[in-house]
């Protein structure tokens, strides 16, 4: 199956411009290493910040969201999966010269990560460090060759088309490429919250001005380049307000972050009620995470009296994470209700915000997933 020593009947678009597309890969390296989300926010802030180019700037964001360039001809449109998780495999195992069933899988499950497994692999077998010539591909480039790749139906076509772009690239590059590669299987290389969340850091937005923004444009790479220009404010003064949905869920589990030698609660975990679903066994499921809101809405006393309540209610800890007795119920809003057949609710909240923490609501008063489900079908 070696066709990296031909070229392939495909013209490669791969022109050495800047390093924007390596530096992406770096930034998404650290992103992924950072524990909080307002690390790895700040991180992505600062390589938005870098681009001058709001091209680069509209493509970088798409890219780590896996979306579209809108209104760009030859977009890379990554929508639909370019190359499936088994073609990636066994154009990885030709690549670096071994056999995809006794040495690439086991090497896989090593490390947990198919694309984690392949830059390794890429940087240290002699066969695949030989068969690189990295030229640092610009982001518009590496959009196109997604977009060739998708379009091929043939899976040695697209195998070819995948050791040729691979040979133009660095391990880290190649890592992050293939997320971009399979939109629709693995969801955005970054999480859609954090990517937002940049980019009102990176332009000094109102977080919930770019949120408004995403979800009327449907593109966070429209949203960063109307918060770049400051223009985020015309475009939400002349449009009614997206419609949201408002659910009363139940913290399960609360992950802390880490503020000089304290924890603070950086992330809640938050769940439905199945207690009455004979589907179930539990009396709550996950449906979604969402940050403790640090804009203003839970004042220092709250915030407080939370901490407080999230150790009284402590179950079981694993590491920054702990489980907690049913007893903190929240109001959240979120944008959308997405299907996720890895969840146990087969759904999960899309862009979830607590609004509020209801003290005095009971776990019983939380919504059944039974109520989530209605809700969904009702927007379809």
């Amino acid at each position: 199956m070696n066709s990296t020593g031909d070229s392939p009947a495909w013209s490669p678009r791969l022109h050495v411009r800047n390093n924007a597309f390596l530096r992406l890969c770096e930034t998404l390296a650290a992103v992924s290493g950072a524990r909080s989300r307002p690390q790895k926010a700040a991180l992505f802030a600062d390589y938005l910040k870098s681009l001058d180019d709001t091209g680069d700037l509209v493509r970088a964001v798409c890219l780590a969201a896996n979306c579209s360039v809108p209104g760009e001809s030859g977009s890379g449109r990554v929508t639909s999966s370019a190359a499936g998780h088994r073609t990636v495999a066994l154009a990885a195992s030709d690549f670096c010269g071994i056999d995809y069933q006794h040495v690439f899988r086991p090497c896989r499950e090593a490390t947990g990560s198919a694309s984690e497994a392949i830059q390794k692999l890429m940087a240290n077998m002699p066969i695949a460090i030989k068969r690189r010539k990295p030229v640092q591909p610009s982001l518009r480039d590496v959009m196109l060759n997604i977009e060739t790749l998708a379009s091929s139906i043939d899976q040695k076509e697209k195998i070819r088309l995948l050791q040729h772009l691979w040979q133009q690239m660095t391990p880290v590059e190649i890592r992050y490429v293939i997320p971009m590669l399979q939109a629709g299987r693995t969801g955005s290389v970054t999480d859609l919250q954090t990517v937002l969340d940049s980019i009102a850091l990176a332009f000094d937005a109102d977080p919930a001005a770019v949120r408004q923004a995403h979800l009327i444009t449907r593109n966070p790479g429209t949203a960063a380049l109307m918060a770049k220009r400051k223009e985020l404010d015309s475009l939400l003064s002349g449009t009614e307000a997206p419609k949201t949905i408002t659910l009363t869920t139940l913290v399960m589990y609360a992950h802390s972050w880490t503020s000089g030698r304290s924890r603070i609660p950086g992330e809640l975990t938050l769940g439905v009620r199945v207690d009455e679903d004979p589907r179930y066994t539990e009396q709550f499921i996950p449906i979604g995470k969402a940050d403790v809101p640090d804009d203003g809405r839970l004042k220092d006393e709250e915030m407080s009296r939370l901490s407080l309540r999230i150790r009284e209610l402590a179950a079981d800890r694993f590491g920054s994470t702990v489980s907690l007795k049913p007893g903190i119920v929240v109001e959240t809003e979120c944008e959308t209700l997405q299907p996720n057949r890895r969840t146990k609710a087969g759904l999960v909240l899309h862009l979830p915000r607590i609004r509020s923490i209801l003290w005095d609501a009971a776990p019983s008063d939380t919504h059944t997933l039974g109520h989530v489900e209605r809700l969904r079908k009702s927007d379809e």
